[in-house]
């Protein structure tokens, strides 16, 4: 059984959202009802005069954001020059530490692979050891 969306009650999600929102603001925009709600509120704000850029998180948030006039930014330069990393590397690394604190905790190799987001135990192997020159076996029995 779904649950029904009140459009009313997303739209006052939305406009408190947008409360939040300053000029120059880099916003996030999430997925959902009350994503799509704010979206279409903040498109509003956007043709009356405020700057803000949008980062869609999903391609329905995307589209939303084009069709109601908030320019999804490039994300890639703007993350790279605020983290000097691509999104890309920052999701690798962010797994491999994930990966690295299950295996120090005790998680089997296969298990801390699954749970970090690795294709497999083989892919987080190679990642671990190009990244800090050592398996992840060899990180265990350091760890102990």
């Amino acid at each position: 059984m779904t649950e029904e969306v009140d459009p009313a009650a997303m739209a006052l999600l939305a406009e408190r959202a947008l409360a939040e929102v300053r000029d120059g603001a880099l916003v996030g925009l999430g997925s959902g009802p009350a994503a799509s709600a704010f979206v279409r509120a903040l498109g509003e704000r956007v043709r009356a005069g405020l700057r803000a850029r949008g980062v869609p998180t999903s391609h329905d948030t995307a589209t939303l954001a084009r069709e109601v006039g908030v320019h999804p930014v490039h994300l890639a330069q703007s993350f790279r020059s605020r983290l000097e990393t691509t999104p890309g590397g920052f999701v690798r690394a962010h797994r491999m530490f994930r990966a690295i604190e299950l295996i120090r905790g005790g998680a089997s190799l296969a298990a801390a692979a699954h749970a970090a987001g690795f294709a497999d135990q083989s892919h987080m192997t190679r990642a671990i050891r190009r990244a800090r020159g050592a398996p992840p076996g060899m990180l265990r029995r350091l760890a102990h």
